[in-house]
């Protein structure tokens, strides 16, 4: 139902718990990923091997449980791809994806952003590269499971790439979010992971606002940082880009945290997931 979605994110949670606890990888190995992974147009025809086919299927399954998602992987389906803007985008040779399916709710491209993208960064660190793709006619050509509730919203190519893509530009960190200057040194880290997020036509049009109350060197525990994540355009698919942006600030605040202190906020969100806060992670 819409309510499981908000319930994911509702409740606190360290914000490496999905894969430091359940897939033994840690916001270091994530931050890698984003630095190597580029959107791969290109692919060859070799099949995901059985070992990574496990995998790809194993981490679906946990994350589509964790987040109330419906995310599937089609494997053999090239025909998907076959469409004008592929022809146009160079994204033709493509033959799996996995459709980015959920309950239809205000919030779901925000969700199929946010998770999506932490599954896209743990296919990266096992070597699978990938493509966020859009597009009515792609979708109508996919032959996912969408019950009448639910909606598929994008696809993600995924395979071997015949290269690693190709490093694309970014807007700088002060053009990104709203805060006192200078900026907190997590704050940097957090800023420096959302300038890798993928966007639609690399616009990263996205905002983040950020309160921070107290000092987290001198008194951790007093210590918190309320953020709000805004996108700045109403172009299609821009919820799933923020999501996508949302995702990759918070693992560097978190890499921050855990690589100079030895320690993770814990997050907290409102009813709204675009509204969340960082903490000293208490131990309740």
């Amino acid at each position: 139902s819409p309510s499981t979605f908000c319930s994911t994110l509702l409740h606190k949670y360290p914000s490496s718990y999905i894969y430091n606890e359940h897939m033994k990888i840690d916001s270091s190995a994530l931050m890698n990923a984003m630095r190597e992974r580029h959107s791969v147009k290109k692919y060859n025809a070799t099949p995901l091997t059985p070992q990574d086919k496990a995998f790809v299927g194993n981490t679906i399954a946990h994350i589509n449980a964790t987040s109330g998602l419906n995310m599937q992987l089609i494997e053999n389906e090239p025909e998907v791809f076959r469409t004008f803007i592929s022809a146009r985008t160079g994204l033709i040779s493509a033959h799996s994806y996995i459709a980015m399916v959920g309950t239809a709710h205000k919030d779901l491209d925000f969700f199929v952003g946010y998770w999506g993208e932490l599954l896209v960064l743990l296919l990266q660190s096992r070597g699978i590269h990938t493509n966020w793709t859009g597009g009515t006619r792609r979708l109508g050509l996919s032959t996912a499971r969408v019950q009448q509730n639910e909606k598929n919203t994008i696809l993600i190519a995924l395979g071997y790439g015949e290269n690693s893509g190709k490093e694309r530009s970014t807007r700088p960190i002060e053009a990104l979010c709203s805060a006192p200057s200078p900026y907190s040194p997590w704050l940097r880290r957090a800023l420096h992971a959302a300038q890798l997020a993928p966007t639609g036509y690399n616009r990263q049009k996205f905002h983040f606002t950020i309160d921070e109350n107290g000092n987290f060197e001198t008194n951790p525990l007093l210590w918190k940082a309320n953020i709000t994540a805004k996108s700045t355009t109403h172009m299609p698919l821009n919820l799933i880009d923020l999501g996508i942006a949302t995702r990759h600030f918070e693992l560097g605040a978190s890499n921050y945290f855990s690589s100079v202190y030895g320690w993770e906020p814990t997050i907290s969100r409102s009813e709204d997931p675009r509204s969340f806060s960082f903490t000293y992670p208490v131990v309740e």
